[in-house]
């Protein structure tokens, strides 16, 4: 039996003990801020109409939200979801739960456009089902850390086997090795060897460790569209402008000069943030650089680098190929994925077959300990 709510909507956990979790809904929360909203706009401006119409709505997204309780010493999940015209209740065994899985599920739209991903977790059984969390991949890397997380907690409070599906194949991991970190897994992992011949990964001892510079992933395939589409599209809005302008200048059109050249110019501008925008994509190189206890991925443009994530050795759990993001409109290898508790990072998109590999195994060799920058 699936849980009812299947589009995007999340469970904070909002009490914690070692026998309980208790869970609340988002409905719950958001018609708790609306609800204050319309209070402090009726009291502070007198907008009776907005305050109460906020205050109505925020009833009704609050009584349209969930409970959860997963509670130990009795056994049971407790589940309530409440409506407008009372409440609907569920209580599962929790014996009935034999895995927790998390990962991206597609939902198909009904219009036109291709629709979305989700960022899911459900606790499952022989025939029962719970829908935990489930946030729209918006920025997909804090919704998927966050949705890993709370599955790693769901997993060692049942005591229940893990199946994280962020990579495109499944990997189960046992309750009792939750914690455990790669190089625990592993063991001792011998070195990589020499980089292949033609490998475009520049490798370089710096004071700080070691300096891994990715290949840019260049112009081909979706890259290469993404950047003729925006060209084309700004050369457009450049002629456009030289249009207006001449309207104005000819004194044909009635229309504010002031208005029309600001319309011109947001239009070229426009056009030019995503033209440039374009062109970092398929140019940008990756930097990683890698320290006695942890490594740092930082992005070059031009010339500069921009740290962006900074991940400990110990920290990480998982490293594997990201099947999931290979697309036939991204030429090359997909992105090696590097999972933690804290974020979860997908590195060198684009590479060969040759120089993937051996990142992933270099990698590999110095992440679980074995090796030292």
């Amino acid at each position: 039996m699936r849980d009812p709510e299947r589009g995007p909507h999340y469970w904070s956990l909002r009490r914690e003990t070692p026998d309980r979790l208790e869970f609340q809904g988002s409905g719950a929360c958001a018609g708790w801020a609306l609800i204050l909203l319309g209070g402090l706009v009726v009291v502070l401006s007198g907008w009776w109409p907005v305050g109460l119409a906020a205050v109505g709505t925020g009833i009704g997204l609050f009584f349209t939200g969930s409970r959860a309780v997963f509670d130990r010493p009795q056994g049971r999940l407790f589940y309530r979801k409440a409506g407008l015209f009372g409440f609907s209740r569920r209580e599962i065994p929790l014996s009935e739960f034999g895995e927790v899985r998390c990962g991206r599920e597609y939902v198909p739209s009904s219009g036109r456009s291709g629709g979305y991903h989700l960022s899911t977790v459900d606790v499952v059984g022989g025939s029962e089902s719970f829908r935990l969390g489930a946030t729209r991949l918006v920025a997909e890397v804090v919704d998927e850390a966050e949705m890993r997380r709370l599955a790693e907690r769901l997993a060692q409070f049942l005591q229940v086997p893990l199946l994280a599906s962020f990579s495109g194949e499944d990997v189960v991991t046992a309750p009792e090795d939750l914690d455990r970190n790669l190089g625990s897994k592993l063991g001792p992992v011998g070195p990589a060897g020499s980089p292949p011949a033609g490998c475009a990964i520049e490798v370089q001892q710096v004071a700080e460790g070691l300096r891994y510079l990715l290949p840019a992933p260049g112009f081909g395939g979706f890259n290469g569209f993404f950047v003729a589409f925006s060209g084309c599209a700004t050369a457009t809005s450049v002629v456009l402008a030289a249009l207006g302008a001449v309207a104005v200048t000819s004194g044909n059109d009635d229309t504010p000069p002031a208005l029309v050249l600001a319309a011109c110019a947001g239009l070229v501008g426009f056009s030019l943030m995503f033209l440039m925008a374009a062109i970092r994509r398929a140019t940008a190189r990756e930097e990683l650089l890698l320290r006695p206890d942890r490594f740092t991925r930082s992005v070059m443009v031009r010339g500069r680098s921009y740290p962006r994530e900074s991940v400990s050795f110990q920290a990480v759990e998982d490293l594997r190929r990201d099947e999931s993001s290979r697309h036939p409109l991204l030429p090359g290898e997909p992105p090696i994925l590097v999972v933690s508790d804290q974020t979860i990072l997908r590195l060198g998109q684009g590479m060969t077959r040759a120089d993937s590999d051996w990142l992933l195994e270099d990698l590999r060799y110095r992440i679980a300990g074995a090796g030292s920058p």
